[in-house]
């Protein structure tokens, strides 16, 4: 429902869409959504935001099984490495696009007792931009995705 309505508010102010379900921790269905999206879009990706991540589940890393930790990294980076490798070789063809990656402060800090990245990897900022690490309302996500989008 909530897709839906995200939907119509970007057809309302003259954006196109569609609606495509799959799970991007899989690479064949990644491949599956890509190939319907190039379908429906004339073979053009202007934009990818990878936006999957999950907390999985809370365990202190003492307590990691190696199945949580994998679902943990297939949620949070395969995922992102499964869209991404479909959308670099169209965006190098059109000669442009933009990849918007997002995280949650839980992937920095693993929230309450659970497990984050922070001890593995320091999160990378934005590669265009350095955008500074802050929270901030939705409005506020908005404005950075416009600034980010702007294409040369």
């Amino acid at each position: 429902q909530g897709a839906r309505e995200t939907l119509d508010a970007v057809i309302r102010a003259g954006g196109k869409g569609c609606l495509l379900q799959g799970d991007v921790t899989r690479r064949t269905d990644v491949d599956r959504i890509f190939d319907q999206f190039l379908a429906a879009s004339a073979g053009r990706l202007d934009i990818l935001v990878n936006n999957a991540g999950a907390l999985v589940k809370r365990t202190a890393i003492e307590d990691l099984d190696e199945e949580t930790w994998n679902e943990v990294l297939a949620v949070n980076v395969t995922s992102t490495v499964n869209c991404t490798r479909r959308a670099i070789p169209l965006m190098t063809a059109q000669g442009e696009g933009v990849i918007i990656n997002i995280s949650s402060i839980a992937a920095a800090t693993g929230g309450a007792g659970a497990v984050g990245f922070v001890p593995f990897a320091k999160p990378p900022r934005a590669n265009r931009h350095d955008a500074p690490n802050a929270l901030g309302s939705p409005q506020d996500v908005c404005r950075s995705f416009r600034f980010l989008i702007q294409l040369d």
